[in-house]
């Protein structure tokens, strides 16, 4: 794919003399195929009014982590305002 691109690209068509494969032990986690359907279920069997947020679920930057955390804050309060109103006189 990486030599498509390049060819495209820049217009490079030239195969590789060498390549090597680099893992890097501390760098982030990968997640595996299926990952997002699994937290769905997770999220599926929490029970009502709890939310998860943070990098073991939809993603692991920062931006990710805000945006979650953003979501699950705004779910709290929709489920609060929510559950007051079914309380007589509570708006």
């Amino acid at each position: 794919m990486i030599l498509a691109e390049l060819e495209d690209i820049l217009g490079i068509g030239a195969q590789p003399y060498a390549s090597a494969v680099f893992t890097w032990p501390e760098s982030f986690p990968q997640a595996f195929v299926g990952h997002q359907a699994l937290v769905d279920g997770i999220e599926a069997l929490l029970p009502a009014g709890l939310w998860v947020a943070g990098s073991s679920y939809r993603g692991i930057g920062v931006p990710d982590c805000i945006r979650q955390g953003r979501q699950a804050a705004d779910q709290v309060i929709e489920h609060l305002f929510e559950s007051s109103a079914s309380f007589t006189g509570v708006v």
